[in-house]
């Protein structure tokens, strides 16, 4: 392919051969507009007209990055509710109708953006400076209005840190589901050698909707932690042998591939072995 462009003053005279080769790699390939002006050194414009001089519809922003608009107007399923559960913790809404998941796994990102049908999105990612040893971490964003009313109506809300109050409404059956998904984001699993015991712990910034997490988990009984400084999170551990084996087989008994942290599901099943032969 020749990528250099002859020009007679502002007009790009294209050959035949960059413009089937254009055509192609827009229609069957989905390679972007800007990635090919960055091919041919050029600005978008001149590959818009190439396209629609050889009859290439040009895609809107949606079809260009497809996705289930709707996918959480009802959480009605598993996969919703544990979604739903995964952008309480690590999510954000904003108010440019942009949706964004970020966590230090990509495969994660790459099941969310699965289920919501937006495989075509790319995923980004930041490299922390400064902080030794500071893992990656991966990015999905998303620009649906409708997704964002969606998520706001059951209490995704922006700036939602300190402003989640409970867990939002849906079938009883979902809860755990819900509730692994929150588990994955903001959750831990940990083994203390000091105690020899396990320990699962849930961290929030908002005080309220970590007693509505307790009180799911059936542990009222447990005190909620401060965590940091003034201005921080709050934290509720559990370590009886009884909640463990009940709360880890609760969240995971309708857990699949494409709805579980790996990390966290396999050091909860190497908790749940542990158990048993300590018993």
């Amino acid at each position: 392919m020749e990528y250099f462009l002859n020009r007679t003053g502002i007009r790009i005279n294209w050959t035949q051969e960059q413009i089937n080769y254009i055509a192609a790699k827009y229609e069957k390939d989905y390679q972007p507009i800007s990635a090919l002006a960055k091919e041919f050194n050029c600005d978008p414009d001149p590959i818009k007209r190439v396209l629609r001089d050889a009859n290439v519809k040009v895609r809107t922003r949606r079809e260009r990055y497809p996705r289930i608009s709707n996918y959480f107007h009802d959480i009605d399923s598993q996969d919703k509710a544990y979604w739903l559960g995964v952008l309480y913790a690590d999510g954000s809404v904003d108010s440019k109708d942009r949706i964004s998941l970020g966590m230090i796994d990509r495969e994660h990102i790459e099941k969310f953006l699965l289920a919501l049908g937006a495989t075509r999105n790319k995923i980004t990612v930041v490299r922390p400076t400064g902080f030794k040893n500071a893992s990656d971490v991966y990015y999905a964003t998303i620009y649906d209005s409708e997704m964002r009313t969606d998520l706001i109506n059951h209490g995704c809300t922006p700036c939602k840190t300190k402003a989640i109050t409970d867990i939002p409404e849906m079938p009883e059956e979902f809860i755990f589901d819900f509730i692994r998904g929150y588990f994955d984001g903001d959750g831990c699993i940990s083994f203390d050698g000091n105690c020899n015991r396990y320990r699962i712990s849930f961290v929030c910034g908002s005080e309220v909707f970590l007693k509505s997490i307790r009180c799911a988990l059936g542990v009222e009984h447990l005190s909620i932690s401060r965590t940091g400084s003034k201005g921080g999170s709050y934290c509720v551990s559990i370590s009886s042998q009884s909640d463990l084996r009940r709360i880890i087989t609760l969240m995971y008994e309708h857990s699949t591939e494409n709805t579980r942290l790996n990390r966290k599901y396999n050091k909860c099943q190497d908790c749940l072995s542990w158990l048993l032969l300590k018993n």
